[in-house]
């Protein structure tokens, strides 16, 4: 293959995503509970995953 025809990656590769508890958010982006619901809410944070009934992250 030469290089005119290799593909150029400008993200990386996502091999599988990385799910992290409230708790763990609020100490990364330092924002409260609220702050990340109504971003949420907003569309500009992605929603939470639901893991089982009654746990998500």
């Amino acid at each position: 293959m030469d290089s005119q025809t290799k593909e150029r990656r400008t993200q990386p590769r996502l091999t599988e995503p990385n799910l992290i508890k409230l708790e763990a958010v609020k100490r990364i982006c330092g924002l409260s509970r609220a702050s990340i619901y109504s971003a949420i809410k907003l569309g500009t944070f992605p929603p939470p995953v639901k893991l089982t009934g009654r746990a998500s992250a």
